[in-house]
C-alpha cells in the first residue's frame, strides 16, 4: 500500500442500520481485546464497549468517516475503561474505611461492656 492510499478518507453511513451493524461486528472484538487491557473483567469490557456502541449509536450523525469513529470507539472505550478503574478504586477505599471503623465500633463497644474489676 503506498502512502497516498493511507489517507483515503473512508466514509460511512452510520443512519443505515445495517452498515452500523457491520462496523459493531468488525470492531466489537477488537474493542473488546482493548478494553481488556485495562480491566480485568471480560463481562466488564464487554459492558464497556456496547456503552461506546450505544453512544455511538445516539450521536451517528456527527461521523462521516471512518477514522472519525473508530478514533471515536477506541478513545470512549478507553476513558470509560478508566473511569470504571477509577470508581472500583473508589468503592474499594471506601469498604476498607467502613471496616475499619465497624472494628474500632466494636473494639469500643466491647470495652464499654465489660465491668471494671472491682464492681
Amino acid at each position: 500500500m503506498n502512502l497516498e492510499a493511507k489517507h483515503i478518507k473512508i466514509s460511512v453511513s452510520l443512519s443505515n442500520d445495517e452498515e452500523f451493524r457491520q462496523l459493531f461486528d468488525s470492531f466489537y472484538i477488537p474493542l473488546c481485546v482493548f478494553a481488556r487491557n485495562y480491566v480485568e473483567d471480560p463481562e466488564l469490557s464487554a459492558d464497556i464497549v456496547q456503552d461506546c456502541f450505544v453512544k455511538l449509536w445516539q450521536i451517528r450523525t456527527d461521523f462521516f468517516y471512518l477514522h472519525q469513529v473508530k478514533s471515536f470507539l477506541y478513545t470512549s472505550v478507553r476513558n470509560k475503561a478508566l473511569n470504571e478503574l477509577e470508581h472500583s478504586r473508589i468503592v474499594t477505599d471506601h469498604a476498607r474505611k467502613v471496616m475499619e471503623k465497624s472494628k474500632e465500633s466494636f473494639f469500643m463497644i466491647t470495652l464499654l461492656k465489660k465491668k471494671p474489676i472491682g464492681y
